[in-house]
Parts: structure tokens; C-alpha cells; sequence
């Protein structure tokens, strides 16, 4: 997002410029056919996913159950037990 090793992986949705269309746009519905139960997470002050763009990723996978907006928590660099608890909650 913004950075050049991110653009040539093509993970994410690009314009090619302004009015261009989106080029790798997200397949949402290809995503919830590949994926029964999603669960995502996202700080408010991640250095490298913009919290739009999580949002948006929430938005398209209709997630307001399962969509964690956790505070101050960088990249999830660290252990974080939320985590741990929802995959534990899914065994």
C-alpha cells in the first residue's frame, strides 16, 4: 500500500492512476467461497495496513462479528492473546 514491494506482490487493489479502474480488485465473493469463517484483526495505529483498507476487507467479507479493532497494537509484532483465544474458540 503506498510501497513499491508491495505493489509488484499485487496483494492488494491498485489504481493505476486517477479515474483508472482498480487493477487486482478483491474477489470477495471467490474469498467466502474458499473460507467458511473468517476472523480479522487490525490495530488503529498499524504501520502498514491503513485502517481503510481494513475496513473495507470487513465490509466486503461482511464481518461485523468477527472483525477486531484492537488499540495500540502496532502489526500484531507481539503475542496477542485475543488471538489466541478466537483460534482456541474454533477447536
Amino acid at each position: 500500500l503506498g510501497d513499491a514491494h508491495e505493489r509488484a506482490s499485487n496483494y492488494y487493489p491498485q489504481r493505476q492512476g486517477p479515474g483508472m479502474p482498480e487493477t487486482n480488485p478483491y474477489l470477495f465473493s471467490e474469498m467466502k467461497k474458499n473460507c467458511k469463517n473468517w476472523h480479522q484483526f487490525h490495530s488503529n495505529d498499524d504501520p502498514f495496513i491503513p485502517v481503510h483498507e481494513a475496513e473495507a476487507i470487513r465490509d466486503g467479507l461482511d464481518l461485523s462479528d468477527t472483525y477486531y479493532m484492537l488499540s495500540g497494537r502496532s502489526h500484531f509484532f507481539e503475542f496477542q492473546p485475543e488471538l489466541l483465544d478466537v483460534i482456541l474458540s474454533l477447536c
